[in-house]
């Protein structure tokens, strides 16, 4: 898969269009227009950072070539739920998390 099936998948599995997450991560709308017309170049190493950043993914997720891991697919879904409670219990959630995931290490 190219980084725009990455792209696409990331922006699917977290139930939000391209351009919201373009315009979130801090690109144009414009950023999606080219990388559908020219779908084998990479974008630039800032621009693929900042869509990273902005799906709590690696880089290397974005441009895997092959299927998104169902790791990454999973967080983004966990994330989309957690961005839904309020932030007292976002914090109480990933305290949880946490001590949780120490225990199994």
């Amino acid at each position: 898969m190219s980084f725009v099936d990455n792209f696409l998948d990331m922006c699917d599995a977290r139930g939000e269009s391209p351009s919201h997450a373009l315009t979130s991560a801090g690109l144009s709308k414009a950023f999606l227009s080219k990388l559908k017309k020219y779908p084998d170049r990479t974008p630039n190493s800032e621009s693929v950072q900042k869509i990273a950043v902005y799906f709590g993914c690696t880089v290397d997720d974005l441009l895997y070539d092959g299927p998104i891991n169902k790791r990454t697919k999973t967080a983004i879904k966990i994330q989309r739920l957690v961005d839904r409670l309020p932030e007292d219990q976002q914090e109480y959630l990933l305290r949880f998390i946490r001590f949780n995931w120490s225990d199994m290490k």
